[in-house]
């Protein structure tokens, strides 16, 4: 029986089959979609995972795919200053995964010092991550509600 994507929320724990064995380590009952996409969808937590791994799934054909952090994560504070958006670039047929994460601790700091952003980009087809270098600045605060950004097409 295939896990719904509406059962994938803080009621699943409620389930008489649940946790189940699916093809990903340590499957979060918490997770919450960050984003979608073309029918895929981008899922994450950041209590469960602790900063390990975001994970692409498409319902369609039942497939998951863990996307390890750990390469780019510098500590488990840049987690929770982060937001993720789902992309896909169609010229290269590939999926990106973006990762926005501010530089200021805390929200009076943001106020006060305006420390920036760094932006990351995952390609689905490539494997890896990389650093988006950016001439401006992109003011950005994860836990605002609103909070929406775009990156200009290059």
């Amino acid at each position: 029986m295939p896990i719904r994507l509406l059962d994938i929320d803080c009621s699943g724990k409620n389930r008489f089959d649940y946790p189940r064995k699916i093809n990903f380590t340590d499957f979060s009952k918490k997770m919450h979609v960050a984003s979608s996409i073309n029918g895929v969808v981008l899922l994450m937590n950041i209590d469960e995972m602790l900063g390990k791994f975001v994970v692409l799934r498409n319902p369609a054909i039942n497939h998951w795919k863990a996307i390890n952090l750990d390469e780019k994560v510098g500590n488990d504070n840049d987690l929770e200053r982060s937001a993720f958006g789902l992309g896909y670039d169609e010229g290269n047929d590939d999926l990106k995964i973006i990762r926005v994460v501010t530089m200021s601790t805390s929200m009076t700091e943001f106020y006060h010092n305006f420390k920036w952003v760094r932006v990351e980009i995952y390609s689905v087809n490539r494997g890896c991550w990389k650093d988006v270098d950016h001439e401006g600045e992109l003011l950005f605060w994860p836990r605002q509600y609103h909070c929406n950004f775009v990156i200009p097409r290059q």
